[in-house]
């Protein structure tokens, strides 16, 4: 099992509008608001695993909220679990899919802080599984 470092290969800005609040009295308050922009960085993450003996992960660290990932394995037919996993003893689970066949796109909502696993597991076929995930900041 080789384990490669994956890269951020791209990081961009995501401007969040917040309504404008114009004036609310009552109970004794009376606010008069503008508008407030928040800002919201999104990072896409990229790894290829090597997968052998049908199993295969790969390390990275990132904190945020990983909201999906597309994997497209080795050959278009192959059958496959993907789990991300936090990179420690305990190994606890965050999100992942089992029975995958041929490419998928995962859908998450999931918090991450710090180092973490992307595993493949019961490969049908050896090779390189290439994994590409979006992490909002």
């Amino acid at each position: 099992m080789v384990l490669l470092i994956p890269s951020i290969v791209r990081s961009a800005v995501e401007p969040v509008l917040i309504k404008t609040l114009t004036e609310v009295t009552g109970g004794g308050l009376s606010v008069t608001g503008s508008t407030v922009t928040t800002l919201a960085q999104i990072d896409e993450i990229t790894a290829t695993i090597s997968v052998s003996s049908g199993i295969g992960e790969v390390s990275f660290s990132s904190t945020g909220t990983i909201m999906g990932c597309s994997i497209n394995p080795v050959i278009a037919n192959a059958e496959y679990s993907f789990e991300i996993l936090t990179n420690d003893a305990n190994q606890f689970a965050i999100a992942g899919q089992n029975s995958i066949h041929g490419k998928s796109g995962l859908k998450f909502d999931r918090y991450l802080f710090g180092s973490h696993l992307f595993k493949i597991d019961n490969a049908s076929n050896d090779g390189s599984y290439k994994i590409r995930c979006v992490i909002k900041r």
